[in-house]
């Protein structure tokens, strides 16, 4: 019961990220459909240009529900029947699912020799009917295009899906009916063209026996497959189609397959009206316990409505009175469940402590494992060194001794120095003593040096500050100098020494240290008081005549001023012209001024416009940057699931794992007991 219930709860996790819950609806026998349907309708749902090949063929999909409301198999290629009792007709032909009806009533179907019409779209409507388009075709088979749950990347998923391709292919006559032989290992590896072509015709035609391929497969095959509402059509497309058997894209095509057959084994199961085929089933198709109950009164609802008989609402009360009692029996079910749920996680803890227990002493098990290694191996390192000591022993007590005859030769000559010092009257104390001095007098060198360094730089201090007062005397010097020359005292009056020169002590080096030369020594001896006197009087006198001489030039001054003021007069004149002209070009430049600014004022304008492109643009960029990251968010999501849905699997396993140990070991203590009691029985057969 329990491997039972594991294996139903595996199959629930594989597909119950893909499977889609089917909902019961009122059938609507006004219905308009593009195709004709095997089951009676009312005359006035006919086409009377559509015919079919016989009364058994299979009823098409869009008949057997509303657009707008679908009895029920989602479009989702997980929704399948996995490892189904395969059931092989001639001739790809299938029994109706109509109840067997009244003369009267089945002469209002066509013709039963008239030949079956395409699952493809109509392209052609009648009066009283309006034509369906593909994406109403979808919606009522598939419920259009659904995000693509299938681990397509799994290697052991695809393993799994071309078995099942390749077992109902073999089970039902594939190589005898399209002359083509397939393999297991070529449609997983390395699959033609022709191998998915000829598995897709033959599958589908099991499904619409009436369709004729006639385009290209890759145009073909597109085509159909949207207008069967194929779920995940946003996984291909035209060009993939066209280069079937790539490695990037084969998987696709793989999975078109394994859905087709999913698809056949729903309608052998209708065909066969084995409605309970319960178990298996269920755990491929979410939600199908419940949609059983509707297969049990769906065909006796339907005669009574196209019959007009009141019993429809008995069998409708009917139908909801078992649906009541079965939401009972599975909430009950799902009490069970949840009580079961608590209990094994009540165990799991219990496990879990447990294991921490035995981890811990695992690695200490390991720990102590290791430290053992490693003692042996350093036990072994130190009887591999063990055997070395020796030699190394003979090798010490070698260099031993050749340090002990160096060690008496040392004293020897120890003792024959002590002997040289003895025969000069000398002992140790007094070469300790002489070598004492000796240090001291090399300190006080050394004390007097730095004194005379000293000394030496304090000299060269006062040599620079002395050289320093000579030069600004000398610049005093030369500056009384130019100032008489630049006065005229010197060419005017030569016969007065008024010049003063300067004896420089430094030019030969004759200054010694510590001697301070004299004034007398640096200026020459001449009496300036006399000499000066006598240069004032004359200055005086050249002082009246060069005033003479000024008041004349003022005067030819006075009358340049007038010249002057006369071409001011002019240059006003001139002025006046030149503001006029100036007028005229500041005008003239408002204008220039103007038309720039405009020019400007557009060049703004044109440069706003772009920048809102400009933003506009970024802010498109922007949007499409979220989109890539919310995709990207929903991919990492998508991978966090799969990581849960691995978790689950491996604790599942941990715990199948845990129960057929524990039954193993169950198994050996009932051996060993059954053992023991025949080693009992024998031996007291044996005393007997």
């Amino acid at each position: 019961m329990d491997n039972n219930r594991r294996s139903m709860m595996e199959g629930y996790d594989e597909y119950r990220d893909n499977s889609r819950t089917g909902a019961l609806h009122t059938l609507d026998g006004n219905a308009v459909h593009s195709r004709a349907s095997m089951i009676p309708q009312p005359s006035s749902a006919f086409k009377p240009a559509v015919s079919r090949t016989s009364s058994i063929a299979r009823p098409s999909f869009n008949t057997m529900r509303d657009p707008q409301s679908t009895i029920g198999y989602g479009g989702d290629s997980n929704s399948g029947f996995e490892n189904a009792n395969v059931r092989s007709y001639p001739s790809s032909m299938r029994h109706s699912l109509a109840p067997a009806l009244s003369h009267q009533r089945m002469s209002l179907a066509p013709s039963t020799t008239s030949h079956r019409t395409s699952m493809a779209p109509s392209t052609f409507a009648t009066p009283g009917r309006t034509k369906h388009s593909k994406s109403s075709m979808s919606a009522s088979f598939g419920g259009g295009t659904t995000k693509d749950m299938r681990p397509l990347r799994d290697r052991g998923y695809l393993v799994r899906m071309a078995q099942k391709v390749y077992d109902y292919l073999s089970n039902n006559d594939f190589e005898s009916e399209m002359n083509h032989s397939l393999t297991v290992d070529r449609l997983f590896k390395s699959p033609t063209q022709k191998d998915f072509v000829l598995s897709f015709q033959w599958l589908y035609l099991r499904l619409d026996p009436g369709n004729k391929f006639v385009k290209s497969h890759d145009q073909e095959i597109f085509s159909v497959l949207k207008s069967i509402g194929y779920p995940y059509m946003e996984n291909i497309s035209r060009n993939q189609l066209s280069s079937i058997g790539s490695s990037s894209s084969w998987r696709f095509h793989l999975a078109i397959l394994a859905w087709l057959v999913d698809m056949n084994l729903i309608f052998d199961c209708f065909d066969a009206q084995d409605y309970e085929k319960g178990p298996e089933i269920e755990q491929h198709m979410n939600g199908l316990a419940m949609n059983q109950l509707p297969n049990k009164y769906l065909p006796q609802m339907y005669q009574c409505y196209l019959l007009g008989s009141p019993k429809e609402e008995e069998f409708q009360e009917e139908l909801i009175a078992a649906l009541d009692e079965r939401m009972q029996i599975e909430v009950a079910n799902a009490e069970t469940l949840r009580t079961v749920n608590g209990e094994l996680k009540t165990e799991l803890n219990t496990l879990k402590k447990s294991s921490r227990v035995l981890a811990e002493a695992i690695a200490k098990s390991e720990a102590l494992d290791s430290d053992l290694v490693k003692f042996k191996a350093y036990i072994e390192h130190t009887e591999r060194r063990k055997e070395r000591w020796p030699s190394q022993m003979i090798k010490l007590k070698e260099t031993e001794q050749e340090q002990s005859a160096k060690l008496r030769e040392l004293s020897q000559q120890r003792e024959q120095f002590l002997e040289q010092i003895a025969s000069r009257g000398l002992t140790i104390a007094d070469i300790d003593r002489l070598n004492s001095q000796h240090e001291a007098l090399l300190h006080a060198q050394e004390v007097s040096q730095k004194r005379l360094e000293s000394f030496v730089i304090q000299c060269s201090e006062k040599e620079r500050d002395l050289r320093a007062i000579y030069e600004r005397v000398e610049q005093a010097v030369a500056s009384y100098n130019s100032l008489a020359h630049k006065q005229g005292i010197f060419p005017l009056y030569d016969g007065v020494t008024i010049k003063l020169t300067v004896n420089s002590p430094f030019a030969n080096g004759e200054l010694d240290v510590g001697i301070v030369p004299s004034v007398q020594s640096i200026i020459g001896n001449s009496d300036l008081k006399v000499g000066l006197r006598q240069v004032l009087q004359e200055f005086r006198k050249s002082i009246v005549g060069r005033k003479h001489k000024a008041e004349d030039e003022v005067v030819e001054l006075e009358e340049e001023v007038d010249r002057v003021q006369e071409q001011l007069k002019q240059l006003s004149v001139n002025q006046d012209v030149l503001s006029k002209r100036l007028n005229q070009n500041r005008e003239s430049q408002e204008q220039l001024l103007a038309q720039f600014l405009e020019t400007s004022q557009m060049i703004e304008v044109e440069l706003g416009r772009l920048e809102k492109s400009i933003r506009a643009k970024h802010s498109t960029e922007s949007e499409k940057l979220i989109q890539k990251e919310q995709d990207m968010r929903t991919k990492l999501n998508d991978c966090e699931r799969i990581e849960s849905s691995i978790e689950e699997t491996r604790i599942n396993l941990t715990e199948r794992t845990v129960e057929v140990v524990d039954t193993l070991t169950e198994v050996y203590g009932e051996m060993q007991q059954e053992i023991d009691g025949l080693l009992e029985f024998l031996g007291s057969e044996i005393s007997e």
